[in-house]
């Protein structure tokens, strides 16, 4: 956001050659490297242009975090001081210009041990479905049926590459992992978010 100049980005390390982040056309979003960080515009999050970057780069998959000045620029003494306010995954989204379509747009979370728990949610909505079930001709058509932009699976299940490729041949989306505690606390988050002590009622 406006209120101050950019810091500058450090310098690389040697061998280190910089990646472009294309965004189509002409337009890019800076240099790229393991230690250094993109190069930004200081155009407010909700200008057009913005929206549009946002909306090419979760096409392409990538994570977006927004960063907001959190100092007034008036009492900076240099650069002032941004902080990273929200992070924008194709799972995540709810601003309405980047829904494509009038369909929902769902993050699926998907349990494998013995049978596969399956949760699917539209943040943009507030719809939530949960659902366990046996057979992995059922998971699949789940995720056919939901279409979710976004999957995220415990560690144990993200590293088995046969089923990760499974579910990418049936829809395409973004694929990532999670901790497995926070698999294991999913049910009591959820009893104690809805205030029941059975997962009955919903």
């Amino acid at each position: 956001r406006p209120g101050g100049p950019c810091p500058p980005p450090p310098e690389r390390r040697p061998g280190v050659r910089p990646r472009t982040v294309a965004l189509g056309g002409t337009a890019t979003l800076g240099q790229v490297t393991p230690m250094m960080p993109v190069k930004i515009d200081g155009n407010p999050d909700s200008s057009a242009f913005n929206k549009e970057i946002k909306q090419r780069l979760i096409k392409k998959g990538y994570t977006v975090a927004i960063a907001e000045q959190t100092q007034d620029p008036d009492e900076a003494t240099g650069i002032v001081d941004r902080e990273v306010v929200r992070v924008v995954t194709p799972g995540t989204l709810i601003d309405e210009g980047l829904i494509e379509g009038s369909g929902n747009n769902f993050l699926m979370c998907i349990y494998h041990k013995e049978n596969y728990g399956i949760a699917s949610v539209d943040i943009s909505t507030g719809d939530f479905f949960v659902t366990e079930i046996e057979d992995e001709n059922d998971l699949l058509a789940e995720v056919i049926r939901y279409e979710p932009e976004e999957c995220i699976l415990p560690q144990s299940n993200y590293e088995d590459d046969e089923f990760v490729n499974k579910l990418k041949q049936e829809n395409e989306m973004m694929i990532h992992s999670h901790s497995e505690e926070a698999f294991h606390n999913a049910k009591s988050n959820i009893l104690d978010h809805f205030g029941t002590e059975t997962l009955e009622p919903l």
